[in-house]
């Protein structure tokens, strides 16, 4: 199964990019020092929320595929005894079906045997 990384670049990206928009917001940014700080601290904390339920969300999908896969290798599993335990039952079939076709094969021969006998003596 190919592992899909796409969520985990989204994540860098996202990140990255609200680096970078802290960063400019700062060297633009018309308002003095408090205000400043205050809003990077704000913008700062809205981007870590976001980070937290995005890193959630990514958890939760994870674990129902997660679920998921379990339960189909189970049931592939179960099918899969299934399909022995028939075949093992053909086979023990095939083989008490051989073991009594060679007793009567025996019979037969040894019924022939004391025939010839009785007819030769």
């Amino acid at each position: 199964m190919a592992r899909n990384n796409n969520g985990g670049r989204f994540v860098e990206g996202f990140l990255l990019g609200g680096l970078l928009g802290v960063v400019l917001g700062i060297l633009f940014a018309p308002a003095a020092g408090e205000e400043t700080r205050r809003a990077i601290s704000e913008r700062s904390e809205r981007i870590a929320s976001q980070a937290r339920e995005m890193a959630e969300r990514t958890r939760e999908r994870t674990a129902d595929v997660l679920e998921t896969v379990k339960s189909e290798v189970n049931e592939a599993v179960e099918r899969f005894k299934q399909f022995i335990e028939e075949k093992k039952r053909v086979v023990e079939e095939a083989m008490q079906e051989g073991r009594e076709e060679a007793a009567r094969a025996r019979e037969d021969i040894e019924k022939e045997v004391r025939q010839a006998l009785e007819e030769t003596g």
